[in-house]
């Protein structure tokens, strides 16, 4: 067997496009939600052995886990990040001072985006909407929810 050279393996590539686009267009309007293929390259999948009841912590830590080092480190900095301001936004809103809560949840909205972004880059999308539980039960008190969700 020969080795896949660039010209053989963007045969394949197309060819298996090809093959994806004419099945898909043989498939009837009834047959609309049809998934012929999902590409999720290398996130990180459910863990099976862990309910999703688990406490949120648990939940966080056991796939934070499984990250390489780095991104683990920046994913921890992250969490650790929302646990610092949980005080400084209790105060403020005891205090009812509008400018610091305003201040305090820009920090908290910041570090929120950077933690559902590392989510959506490194877990199925599965995964970074139990993670988004997770952090949303753990975070209660800081109404992690994103400012243009609409109420359900």
């Amino acid at each position: 067997m020969l080795p896949a050279t660039g010209t053989t393996l963007c045969c394949s590539i197309f060819l298996a496009f090809y093959l994806a686009g004419f099945c898909a267009s043989q498939a009837s309007s009834a047959e609309a939600e049809l998934t012929l293929l999902t590409l999720e390259g290398d996130l990180i999948g459910r863990i099976e052995a862990l309910d999703a009841d688990s406490d949120s912590e648990v939940l966080i830590q056991a796939y934070y886990a499984l990250l390489l080092p780095e991104i683990r480190l920046e994913a921890e900095t992250l969490h650790t990040g929302l646990i610092d301001l949980i005080p400084n936004y209790e105060v403020a809103f005891i205090a009812a001072d509008s400018a610091e809560i305003t201040e305090v949840k820009f920090d908290i909205d910041v570090l929120w985006a950077g933690v559902r972004t590392l989510h959506a880059l490194h877990f199925t999308r599965e995964v970074a909407e139990l993670l988004d539980t997770a952090y949303n039960s753990a975070f209660s008190t800081l109404d992690l929810k994103p400012a243009n969700t609409e109420a359900e």
